[in-house]
């Protein structure tokens, strides 16, 4: 029997840096972005790129990665 493992990626905020700046994309819009239109189902936060990071802003953040199926998986501070 062979053996297959499958290798996960995700999608670091950094890799939109330039929508984030324009105000294009919202961190809370991220999950869904990186779900739906990149495929992926892990994301990498960087705080200088959140709006607001505050404990309650990443609870939402944590519910719309949750709604979509999305794990964080690492947040740059």
């Amino acid at each position: 029997m062979i053996e297959t493992r499958q290798t996960a990626i995700s999608l670091a905020q950094w890799s939109l840096v330039t929508e984030f700046h324009s105000g294009k994309i919202k961190t809370l819009d991220f999950p869904g972005i990186a779900k739906n239109d990149f495929g992926v189902e892990g994301i990498e936060l960087v705080n200088t790129l959140m709006e607001v990071p505050t404990n309650s802003h990443l609870d939402k953040l944590k519910e719309k990665a949750a709604e979509n199926g999305v794990k964080i998986g690492r947040a740059h501070v």
